[in-house]
Parts: structure tokens; C-alpha cells; sequence
């Protein structure tokens, strides 16, 4: 709404080519919107090639006499951003190549290429990018961890380069950061699942004390204020990473006095020894129990027509930490150090079956 009220003004010429846009402040207060959408829509038109970017004075509209000249930045066609990432990422997971693509989009517009790593274990050293000379001879301007662990993070926060962690957040390590907030997520996903009429929900969980595993306790929570569920009949079933133990919690909960009418995933990697346990014991999905996965990383999973998912917008998250990454070279203090972020939809095909599984779950 917002980006296409700002596009209006600059293609009638209310705010004409070379001027400034109205500062997110000023933005926030004529449009009673938060700063995190206006900075989302500003994006969009950044995206467009209608806004260009000065560091320290904001954001301009771009002069289409002066397109054919190249920004700064295109012109060092040299420099590189190094990129590392854990191999089941690169590997294993289609849907995570979407950020990567995004972080490549955004860095080609302005010269850079991306030099791509994969993060291995050293026993003695920990986790570290295969390429470990990157960090010692001054090729790359910038670092971007994709999901990469604690060691690995602490490593480029101490190099002195510009570097970015995308993905996770580990206490105690001061390095920027951009992750999901799975706090809103998980909200949203809480809330579908209730307005589709079910009262008695599972939701499934890692075990650990992280800051990713508070912040979706914290969203479920929100999730059971908003939607007013009773918080005794949202169960939170605990297991190791393991598909063992995942079905073995799923079991507990399905056998309970109050038996759940859907079930919430954390993520896909054990989904298919789930869907085998739950067609042994014959109970059928959707019609029987409403599932819903977080985090998917194959988008065509085998399941997708029979459950629910969040849909993330992978490239945009990496559109945000290619611009974040660029900010971080030209000395931009970053604020805030750390910023959760959530692109992407619930997608539910199941939504055809809605008046059989608000009558199961009312029954």
C-alpha cells in the first residue's frame, strides 16, 4: 500500500528526480505505519530502480536522465563479498539457494561478486570456511554467514572485516545479524491453525535453550493470547533432532487424555518418518489431523498438497542482507546490531477440506 502511495507521487513528479524522500520518521507518522514496513516498501522501490541510496543523507529519487550512468559501486567490477554457508544448505536444501540467488542479485548491480564457501569441521579448530586463506589475505571486502554455527561467527566478528551472520542468532556474539523472526511466525501459524476451529494443538520443538527456541515459545504464546486458546490445550512435545525421538514425542501427544486435532512441525527434515507413523496408525492428514511444517526446505515436498506451511520469500531475505552487507563496507553502524525479519506467507492446501475439519475439530 505504502510503496504504491510513493510511486504514485514519484511518477506524477510530487517528488521529483534528485529529491529526497520523506524520512522514515516522517513517513511513519503520515501513514500510521511502523518503521519496518516503511522501510519494507522503501525496499520495493528501491528494487524497481526508482530510489538510490546515499549513505548518511537517505534515500533519493533516481533521475532516469542519469540511468545509463552507473552508480559507484558498478564500477568496481573486482571486488567480492564472500559468502559461506553449512553444506546441507548448499547441498541439501532448494528452497535456501532463493537467498543466495537474492544476495548474488542485489551484489552483481553494484560490481560484486560473490565468492561462495562451504563450512567444515576441523576437530581442533572448529568450523571454519574451506577457503580459510580468505580471512588473512585481504580478497574479500565482506563476509555473509548463511546459518553458520557459533565458532564460525566469533571467527569473522574478531577478523575486523565487515561480516553479517544470516540465519542464526548465538548469545554473546556481538557480529551483525539478520534472522526470521519465528517469534511473528510462529504467531501466524498458531492463529490459522485455531481459526480453521481447532482448539487442541501440538506443537513439536527441538530441545535446547537458544534464543530461536524463545523466540518461538514466545510466539506461541502470542498466539494463544490473541487467538484466546486456552493455554492448557496447546501441548509443546520435546524432542532431540532425530527422527526417533520426533515420532516418539508425536505418539505421546496423540495418545493423550486430550488428543490433539492438529499438529505444528518445526521443520521437514523428519517429516516422512512422521507421515509413515501417522499411516501406520491410520490416521489421515488432513482429514483426520491438520498438519502444518515452519520450515520447509524443499518446496516440493512430497507432502505439499495434504499439509500447511509457512512459505518464506527467500530471495528478498537476500536481497536485505546483500544491502545490509554493503552498508557494513561503506562503515554504516548498523541499527539495530541484530534484526529479525519475516518475508513470506502461510500456505495452506488443505483449505478445501476447511468445513470437515472445523466439524472434527468442534465434535
Amino acid at each position: 500500500m505504502l510503496a504504491h502511495a510513493l510511486e504514485d507521487r514519484i511518477q506524477s513528479k510530487v517528488i521529483a528526480p534528485g529529491h529526497p524522500l520523506p524520512s522514515e520518521r516522517e513517513l511513519c507518522l503520515e501513514f500510521n505505519l511502523s518503521r519496518q514496513t516503511v522501510r519494507n516498501a522503501i525496499e520495493v522501490l528501491s528494487e524497481k530502480g526508482l530510489l538510490n541510496s546515499r549513505a548518511g543523507s537517505g534515500h533519493f529519487v533516481r533521475d532516469a536522465s542519469a540511468a545509463s550512468s552507473a552508480p559507484d559501486r558498478a564500477r568496481r567490477n573486482t571486488r567480492q563479498i564472500g559468502v559461506i554457508c553449512a553444506p546441507r544448505i548448499y547441498l541439501e536444501e532448494p528452497s535456501q539457494w532463493g537467498t543466495l540467488i537474492g544476495i548474488k542479485g542485489v551484489l552483481s548491480q553494484y560490481g560484486y561478486s560473490v565468492a561462495l564457501s562451504v563450512s567444515h569441521k576441523d576437530k581442533k579448530a572448529g568450523f571454519f570456511p574451506c577457503y580459510q586463506h580468505w580471512l588473512d589475505d585481504g580478497d574479500i571486502e565482506g563476509y555473509i554467514g548463511v546459518s553458520i554455527p557459533p565458532a564460525l561467527q566469533r571467527r569473522l566478528f574478531e577478523s575486523g572485516y565487515p561480516s553479517l551472520s544470516l540465519g542464526y542468532v548465538w548469545d554473546g556474539i556481538a557480529l551483525p545479524s539478520i534472522a526470521l523472526d519465528f517469534r511473528k511466525i510462529y504467531h501466524d501459524v498458531l492463529s490459522h491453525v485455531h481459526g480453521l476451529g481447532h482448539e487442541t494443538i501440538c506443537c513439536t520443538l527441538f530441545n535446547g535453550d537458544t534464543a530461536f527456541t524463545r523466540n518461538v515459545l514466545a510466539g506461541i504464546e502470542a498466539g494463544i493470547q490473541q487467538s484466546g486458546l486456552k493455554r492448557a490445550r496447546v501441548k509443546i512435545g520435546r524432542s532431540s533432532d532425530t527422527a526417533y525421538d520426533l515420532v516418539g514425542c508425536v505418539r505421546t501427544a496423540l495418545r493423550s487424555s486430550e488428543r490433539p486435532t492438529a499438529l505444528i512441525l518445526q521443520g521437514d527434515e523428519h517429516l516422512p518418518a512422521v507421515m509413515r507413523f501417522l499411516e501406520m496408525e491410520r490416521i489421515r492428514v488432513p482429514e483426520d489431523l491438520h498438519l502444518t511444517v515452519v520450515q520447509v526446505t524443499n518446496p516440493g515436498f512430497a507432502f505439499a498438497d495434504r499439509i500447511s506451511f509457512f512459505d518464506f520469500d527467500y530471495p528478498r531475505f537476500g536481497h536485505v542482507a546483500a544491502r545490509r552487507i554493503l552498508d557494513l563496507i561503506e562503515g554504516k553502524s548498523p541499527n539495530p546490531l541484530h534484526e529479525d525479519v519475516v518475508f513470506g506467507k502461510i500456505a495452506d492446501p488443505t483449505l478445501g477440506s476447511l468445513d470437515r475439519l472445523g466439524a472434527m475439530a468442534g465434535a
